[in-house]
């Protein structure tokens, strides 16, 4: 009989212990280290490292005992939804087929809760363009174009966060709001963080983005992107400028959202947006821009 309850007791631990499963909440990533003859970049071999860290922070779901999570985030949790590093990533991937035709965002980027980009980005005329692999569509071309062909959240995405330069620069800032759902959406993205400026790709870097995706399931996810993502006197000079974004139907909607959402802690879809704001750093002053708040321009 004691042997028969050794057993027992044994037998109920291993139950206990087991890998949880995530909520129906899922994750995905996407990051370009090597360009291509017909969509030429430069090389920046971390750059999938560092969005891999973010994706597998957010995807641990750890280990439970008894109802307690000894590591991970147990049922809290994203599930993987796919991962995509070079490859045949072209601006389909990213567009919306309500924009250009040749959209394919609702099977990929748009298909997941939250989304990771890593690739070269610019500002154009204050619009983030982001360089893929491939080209797509009838103009050929190699970038994806938030607002002219880019608006996500419309299928299922609440968080984007966006790993390339001028992604959040400060003349965005007041057209930024329409990354977050076509006209007559009935479905809103929650928020998007990204950068002022240029940021920096680095085997330094790397536990940053761990470190964001692990804070952000116990503070809110803007807050957790600044202070992870904020760096000074990078090369002895250079400052990383973090912005994260978010929009709701009124001030105190938006700012509800901003303080409070977590990966952890989801809001349903604003009905409307009428109001944004965002978490940066006054004068933040990076390489490759103006300091934030100079240029507002466009």
């Amino acid at each position: 009989m004691k042997r028969l309850f050794i057993v027992t007791l044994l037998v109920t631990i291993l139950t206990s212990l087991v890998q949880t499963n995530a909520l129906a909440l899922e994750a995905k990533m996407f990051a370009i280290t090597t360009w291509t003859s017909t969509c030429s970049g430069g090389t920046r071999s971390a750059w999938d490292d560092m969005c891999k860290a973010w994706y597998d922070e957010i995807t641990d779901c750890g280990f439970s005992l008894f109802g307690w999570c000894l590591w991970g985030h147990c049922d809290e949790c994203y599930s993987r939804d796919g991962s995509m590093v070079n490859g045949s990533i072209s601006p389909a991937l990213f567009a919306d087929d309500t924009l250009v035709s040749w959209g394919l965002d609702k099977y990929y980027l748009d298909e997941a809760d939250a989304a990771i980009i890593c690739l070269h980005g610019g500002d154009s005329s204050g619009k983030w363009v982001g360089l893929t692999r491939y080209k797509s569509g009838s103009n050929g071309d190699c970038y994806i174009k938030a607002i002219d062909e880019m608006t996500v959240g419309d299928y299922d995405l609440e968080f984007l966060h966006l790993s390339s330069c001028h992604s959040m620069d400060d003349n965005m800032i007041s057209s930024a709001w329409q990354y977050f759902s076509r006209s007559g959406s009935s479905r809103i993205l929650h928020q998007v963080d990204g950068f002022h400026g240029c940021m920096w790709i680095g085997s330094s870097f790397i536990s940053d983005y761990e470190d964001f995706a692990d804070d952000a399931f116990s503070m809110n996810i803007g807050l957790a992107w600044m202070e992870n993502m904020y760096r000074e006197n990078i090369k002895g000079q250079y400052t990383q400028c973090p912005v994260a974004y978010a929009v709701g139907k009124n001030a105190e909607d938006c700012f509800d959202r901003l303080f409070n959402e977590r990966y952890d802690n989801v809001y349903s879809d604003p009905t409307s947006i009428g109001y944004y704001c965002y978490y940066y750093y006054p004068n933040c002053d990076p390489a490759c821009e103006s300091a934030f708040g100079y240029d507002t321009s466009n």
